[in-house]
C-alpha cells in the first residue's frame, strides 16, 4: 500500500471512529455520551440532556409551573425550542444514533416558527405533548416505525400528515389544531386517537388507510371531516359529546362498526357508497339536517332508537342486520318534514314498536324489502298491533306503488299472519281505487269498484261477499215472481209456488248448471221479464268475477 493511500486508511477510521463515539448510546443511568450543538439555545442544551439519557423533557416540571398550550399566558423564550432543533434530533447525526430507545419525549414546549420534517425518516417513538405550536407543522411524507403522539398541544396554524408512513399509533387526545388537518392518503398502521376534548376546524382524512382504530369520542369538528374513501381495519367511534359539522364518508370503508351514539352533527353527513363491516350505531345521535345514505351497505344492524332526525336517505342501501327504529323506551324523534327514504333498500329485519312516531310522515318505500318483522328489540305482536296500523304505516308512502303492500303481504304470509297479509293487501287495493278516481278514470274505477262490492279483490274471506249477491238475486227474482204472480206459470203439477220460485230464480242466475231445462223455455211477461234478463246478466258478471278471483288475475 502506497503511502497516500495508508493516511487515507488512516483518516477514515478516525472518522468513523469519531462519529461511532458521538452516536453512542447513553447506558441506563449513565451520562449522555453526545454534546449538545454549541449553537442551541440554554433551553434546547437541556432538553438535548435529557433526552439524551432516556427522560422525558418536561419543561413544566423544569419550571415549577404548567401552562396551558390554548392560552397564551406565561409562554415565553423559556420554554422556546428552535425549528431546527427536532430536525437536528430526529434526523441528523450525532444526535439520532444517541436517543435511546424512549425517543423524544418532550413536554411543555414552545415552538414558535415553522416546523419542517417533510420526507423525513424517523426511527424513534415522537412525542410532543402539551406544548403550543403557533406555526405551520410539515409532517407530510414522514416514515417512522414506531408511533407519534401530540397528546393536549395545540397547533394554531397547518398540520400537514398528508401521505405519511406511521407503523404505530398516532396519539392526538386533547390536541386542539385551529387551521387545518390535512392527512390525506396517510398510512397508520395501529390506530388513530382524536378523543376526548380534541379540538379542530378542518380534518382532511381522504384515503387514509388505519390498521387499527380510529377514536374520536368526545372531539369536536367545527368545520368539515373528510374521510371519503378512508379504510380503517378497526372500529370508527364517533359516539359520546362528539360534536361535527360536516362529515363526508362517501366510499368510506370501515371493517368494524361505526358508532357515532350519542353524537351530534349540525352540518350535513354524507355516506354515499360507504360499507361498514358491523353495526351503524346512530341511537341517541342528533342530526341537523337529512343524512344521505346512497348505497350505504352495513353487515349488521342500523340502530337509530332515539335518534333526532331531520330526514334519512337511503336508496339502493343493504342492511345486512336490522333497521332498528325503536325498541319499547327508545323512539327516534323525526322533524317536521322529515322523510325516510327507502327506495330499493334491502334489510333482513324490521324493528319498531306500535308508536306513530317511529316512522316520519313522508315515506318513499317502493323497492323496499325485508325479510322479517321483529328483531333484538323484541318480537312483534302483529295480531294486537293489527293489519289497519300497518295499513297507515304504508298510507305515509307517496306517490303510491303497489309493490310496499305485497312486500308486507308475503312477509306477513310467511310468518303465519295470512288473515293480516290479505287485510294489507285489501288496504293497497283501496287506495289504488281511490286514486283511479282522483285521476278521473272512471271506467277503471266502476270495474275496481265491481270487484270490491262483489268478491272483495279476491282477498281472503271476502270471496264470500259473492254468495251475499247471490241470495239477494235470488230472493229478489222470488219476491217479484211472486208478487207478480207469475211464479204459478213456473209449474203445473200443483207444487207449492214460493218453493218452484226460488228454485226458478237460482236456476237462471247460474250461467253454467241447468237445475231444470224447462226454466229456459217458460216466457215471463212485463217488468219481470226484464228483470230477469238482468239477473241472467249478473249472473255472468258474479262467475266471471269468482273466475278471475280464484286464478289470481284480480290480485
Amino acid at each position: 500500500m502506497t503511502l497516500g493511500g495508508t493516511v487515507f486508511t488512516v483518516f477514515m477510521l478516525m472518522q468513523f471512529t469519531g462519529i461511532a463515539a458521538q452516536g453512542q448510546v447513553a447506558l441506563p443511568d449513565g451520562p449522555c455520551q453526545v454534546k449538545a450543538h454549541p449553537t442551541w439555545s440554554v433551553v434546547e442544551k437541556w432538553t438535548w440532556g435529557r433526552l439524551c439519557i432516556g427522560q422525558i423533557a418536561d419543561l413544566g416540571v423544569r419550571d415549577e409551573r404548567s401552562l396551558d398550550p390554548r392560552s397564551t399566558v406565561g409562554w415565553d423564550d423559556e420554554r422556546l425550542l428552535g425549528p431546527g432543533f427536532l430536525e437536528s434530533v430526529l434526523l441528523h447525526e450525532p444526535w439520532t444514533s444517541a436517543l435511546p430507545r424512549q425517543g423524544v419525549r418532550i413536554n411543555g414546549a414552545l415552538f414558535d416558527a415553522p416546523v419542517e420534517l417533510a420526507d423525513g425518516r424517523i426511527e424513534h417513538p415522537l412525542q410532543l405533548s402539551n406544548s403550543r405550536f403557533t406555526k405551520r407543522v410539515d409532517f407530510q411524507r414522514i416514515e417512522t416505525r414506531s408511533y407519534m403522539s401530540l397528546v393536549r398541544s395545540h397547533f394554531q396554524g397547518q398540520l400537514n400528515l398528508n401521505s405519511a408512513a406511521i407503523s404505530g399509533e398516532l396519539d392526538m387526545t386533547d390536541t386542539r389544531v385551529s387551521g387545518r388537518l390535512d392527512m390525506v392518503m396517510t398510512n397508520i398502521g395501529a390506530g388513530l386517537f382524536m378523543r376526548r376534548n380534541a379540538e379542530f376546524t378542518d380534518v382532511n382524512l381522504r384515503g387514509a388507510r388505519i390498521g387499527g382504530h380510529l377514536n374520536m369520542i368526545g372531539a369536536s369538528v367545527s368545520g368539515t371531516l373528510w374521510m371519503n374513501s378512508a379504510s380503517i381495519n378497526g372500529p370508527l367511534h364517533m359516539s359520546g359529546d362528539a360534536v361535527f359539522n360536516n362529515i363526508n364518508l362517501r366510499g368510506a370503508q370501515v371493517d368494524n362498526q361505526l358508532d357515532m351514539t350519542g353524537a351530534t352533527v349540525s352540518g350535513t353527513l354524507l355516506m354515499n357508497a360507504a360499507t361498514i363491516g358491523g353495526n351503524l350505531h346512530m341511537s341517541e345521535a342528533r342530526f341537523g339536517n337529512p343524512i344521505t345514505g346512497v348505497f350505504v351497505q352495513t353487515g349488521g344492524n342500523l340502530e337509530l332508537a332515539g335518534a333526532e332526525l331531520a330526514g334519512l336517505d337511503l336508496t339502493g342501501a343493504h342492511i345486512g342486520g336490522e333497521l332498528l327504529l325503536a325498541v319499547p323506551d327508545s323512539q327516534p324523534g323525526w322533524r317536521d318534514g322529515a322523510r325516510l327514504i327507502l327506495h330499493n333498500t334491502a334489510v333482513d329485519a324490521i324493528q319498531d314498536t306500535p308508536a306513530p312516531g317511529d316512522w316520519p310522515l313522508e315515506l318513499e318505500l317502493h323497492g323496499f324489502v325485508y325479510r322479517m318483522l321483529g328483531g333484538m328489540g323484541g318480537d312483534i305482536n302483529i295480531t294486537d298491533r293489527g293489519a289497519q296500523s300497518y295499513a297507515q304505516w304504508l298510507a305515509r308512502d307517496k306517490p303510491y306503488t303497489p309493490q310496499p303492500y305485497e312486500q308486507l303481504a308475503g312477509v306477513l304470509k310467511r310468518m303465519g299472519h295470512g288473515k293480516e297479509a290479505n287485510d294489507v293487501l285489501y288496504a293497497g287495493r283501496e287506495r289504488a281505487r281511490d286514486l283511479v278516481l282522483e285521476d278521473k278514470q272512471h271506467v277503471v274505477w266502476v270495474g275496481q269498484t265491481a270487484l270490491k262490492y262483489t268478491i272483495g279483490y279476491g282477498l281472503g274471506s271476502r270471496y264470500f261477499r259473492s254468495f251475499y249477491w247471490v241470495l239477494a238475486l235470488v230472493l229478489t227474482g222470488t219476491l217479484l215472481l211472486r208478487l207478480s204472480g207469475q211464479n204459478r206459470i213456473v209449474d203445473e203439477k200443483g207444487k207449492p209456488p214460493l218453493q218452484l220460485a226460488f228454485f226458478y230464480s237460482l236456476d237462471i242466475l247460474l250461467p253454467i248448471i241447468r237445475l231444470r231445462s224447462r226454466h229456459y223455455n217458460i216466457d215471463l211477461q212485463g217488468f219481470v221479464r226484464y228483470y230477469f234478463y238482468f239477473h241472467q246478466v249478473m249472473g255472468y258478471v258474479l262467475a266471471s268475477f269468482l273466475v278471475a278471483g280464484l286464478s289470481g288475475i284480480t290480485k
